[in-house]
């Protein structure tokens, strides 16, 4: 049975299974975001001297 098969056989699942995931995305979300804030030593040595 694969593994769409197994959550369509249980309809409490799905919305186990979608909620998993929003959470998932929304912890992915947030983790880009703070990734984005950090300025690498390649941008320093690159865009500094121009500022």
């Amino acid at each position: 049975m694969t593994a769409t098969a197994h959550v369509d056989a249980a309809p409490g699942r799905k919305s186990q299974v979608a909620e998993a995931a929003q959470h998932f995305l929304r912890n992915k979300r947030t983790e880009w975001r703070e990734y984005r804030r950090q300025v690498t030593e390649f941008e320093l040595g690159r865009y500094l001297p121009v500022l």
